[in-house]
């Protein structure tokens, strides 16, 4: 007897979390910073309360970069890389003696432009980032 037909909702909620983490892990190939960056974003990501739903097309797509940055050195690659650097600043910058209070205000504005030009880059490629 066939199982019925579930709706890519009802199968990937309870696995996407697991789904997206195995594959950013094997995109930055389980190395020490990037994998506790990754499983950070990941899992915020799934914490917080979205309004809309899983997308299933774009949920494929963002598994298929991740599955193209773990496989070739290309694009994918450099960019997953970049925005683990860029997203890890945030456990390692912080407001210390050695950092003027200046220079941690300025490190706020450029990051909220940052971000913006971060989630501009997630919708046009039509992925989750």
């Amino acid at each position: 007897m066939k199982a019925p037909n579930k709706s890519f909702m009802d199968i990937t909620i309870p696995n996407a979390y697991r789904q997206v983490l195995r594959a950013s892990l094997r995109a930055v190939k389980y190395s020490k910073p990037a994998r506790y960056v990754i499983a950070s974003r990941v899992r915020h990501f799934f914490r917080s309360p979205s309004s809309t739903p899983l997308d299933e097309k774009r949920f494929k797509r963002t598994l298929e970069f991740l599955d193209g940055a773990a496989k070739y050195h290309g694009v994918e690659h450099r960019l997953l890389r970049g925005l683990i650097r860029y997203w890890d600043q945030d456990r390692t910058y912080r407001v210390n003696v050695s950092v003027r209070v200046e220079v941690f205000e300025q490190r706020q504005q450029v990051k909220k432009i940052v971000d913006h030009v971060v989630e501009q880059l997630g919708k046009s490629m039509d992925i989750y980032i």
